[in-house]
């Protein structure tokens, strides 16, 4: 499990199926091959399916993985969020707002074109985000110039 605190890259993104999270892990071993440093909720933040197995308490095990993931937020220096599918991801959503109230930039990649609405995505979330992606490539040279930009 990574620290929280000061990882160049929070990896905002759904992982609710295989596809999802195999997607994921693909982008992450591509981050952390180029030395950046990456904190993604399922892999180091709270584990919910784990912990409610132990603590059947939903409210603790919410409230902690909220107080693990939003200070890995604050910590971080760049907030990249998968903006795949026609609607975003709810649990994205909440994770840029919360980077653009904490002044983290944020760094979308999306790797299909579909969107919400024909015009794009929904504004109150284009707005904070610096900007969109879509390979590889051009995802680390975008992330080392804002994490030289955080220097």
């Amino acid at each position: 499990m990574i620290n929280e605190r000061n990882v160049d890259v929070y990896f905002a993104a759904p992982f609710f199926c295989e596809a999802e999270r195999d997607f994921n892990l693909k982008l992450i071993s591509v981050l952390e091959n180029a030395g950046i440093s990456v904190f993604y909720p399922p892999r180091d933040g709270m584990v919910a399916k784990s912990e409610l197995m132990a603590t059947p308490d939903w409210e603790e095990i919410s409230n902690k993985t909220w107080e693990c993931d939003t200070t890995a937020i604050i910590n971080s220096k760049v907030l990249l969020a998968v903006t795949d599918g026609r609607s975003i991801d709810e649990g994205v959503c909440v994770e840029i707002g919360f980077a653009a109230a904490h002044c983290v930039p944020i760094l979308a990649y999306s790797s299909d074109d579909r969107t919400q609405f024909p015009w794009g995505h929904n504004p109150m979330l284009v707005r904070p985000i610096s900007e969109f992606i879509s390979s590889p490539s051009n995802m680390i040279s975008k992330i080392h110039n804002m994490l030289d930009a955080a220097k």
